[in-house]
């Protein structure tokens, strides 16, 4: 993935996709009032059919999409990132 690519894609992680991923992940989890979903199943629908590179490429790819997630969850009234140990 050339960086040009990486930044659309980061580009393109807006509450209003989370939101609509959320709602078709098959591991999306509900709690009462509140829904889950993995950090990781965003990731893997995010880059779906992309050549996200292995090893340092890889990492560099998730963190970013990584941040971009919890940025755009960030604006979000509704909702939070949760970290995971």
């Amino acid at each position: 993935m050339t960086e040009e690519e990486l930044n659309e894609l980061v580009a393109s992680v807006t509450p209003e996709r989370l939101r609509a991923l959320g709602q078709t992940l098959e591991d999306t989890f509900h709690l009462r009032r509140r829904t889950g979903v993995p950090v990781v199943s965003l990731l893997r629908a995010l880059t779906a059919g992309a050549d996200v590179g292995a090893g340092a490429e890889y990492r560099h790819v998730m963190a970013r999409l990584t941040e971009a997630i919890r940025f755009a969850v960030q604006q979000m009234p509704d909702a939070r990132f949760v970290e995971h140990s």
